[in-house]
């Protein structure tokens, strides 16, 4: 399935589809020089647009990715980053929001699936009218005929040694029974969930770090290749 990643970045969500082997990541539309390189450097064979996507036709998108894409991905800002200036409306109403671009690429292209990633407090934000935010989205991306699902994930819950939660859309063509994956990790030493006969423990930061290279300040290379260190030189550092 062929995969346009918007709002990229360095491309962190795309590479994630790409390491599964099964998707082909056809390009990316990115505001900032550096994070796009990083995400031309990520995926050489991409084609990546860099610029204001609210400045680009349906005819230029078109002609850009004339492989259509099956899946957008995006995390465009929400709140307070109106489009046009604050007198045009509540700033956050999404619909005044750069979401707004996000669903224009989305009649453009009509892919069999978009998934949006945000803050997790995105899911209690509400307008000036007290309407909340992931209502207004959810309506939004059903009126282009999607059935959506949200929910917010939690990185320590999927193996990743790092607190972060993120609120997930996922906007499909068809509907979904399981939208969403089942943990596979937690960070308790004895689990005690409905999953803990098969969660394993989430990895420690020392798991994570314990095999870097031992090194004094404005010592080290671009690349390097991984020592032995011990516990005992990491509680030194850390002391």
């Amino acid at each position: 399935m062929k995969v346009l990643d918007t709002f990229a970045g360095a491309g962190g969500f795309s590479l994630g589809f790409h390491l599964t082997g099964q998707y082909d990541i056809i390009g990316a539309i990115e505001y900032d020089q550096w994070a796009a390189d990083t995400f031309k450097f990520n995926h050489p064979e991409s084609t990546v647009i860099v610029g204001d996507i609210q400045q680009y036709s349906e005819e230029f998108l078109l002609e850009t990715f004339k492989d259509k894409p099956d899946i957008i991905l995006g995390g465009p800002p929400c709140q307070g980053f109106s489009i046009a200036n604050r007198k045009a409306g509540d700033p956050a109403d999404p619909r005044n929001s750069l979401f707004k671009e996000f669903v224009r690429l989305g009649k453009i292209f009509e892919p069999k699936i978009m998934i949006m990633e945000n803050v997790p407090n995105l899911i209690k934000a509400r307008t000036h009218d007290k309407e909340l935010v992931i209502d207004i989205i959810i309506q939004e991306l059903e009126n282009l005929g999607y059935y959506v699902y949200h929910t917010i994930l939690s990185a320590t819950d999927y193996g990743v040694p790092q607190i972060r939660k993120r609120l997930v859309v996922i906007a499909s063509k068809d509907k979904l029974d399981n939208p969403f994956p089942e943990p596979t990790h937690s960070i308790e030493s004895k689990p005690n969930t409905l999953f803990s006969s098969t969660l394993k423990q989430t990895p420690t930061l020392w798991d994570a770090i314990s095999d870097l290279p031992q090194i004094e300040a404005r010592e080290g290379a671009e690349e390097m290749d991984y020592g032995n260190t011990c516990e005992k030189c990491f509680s030194e550092v850390f002391a």
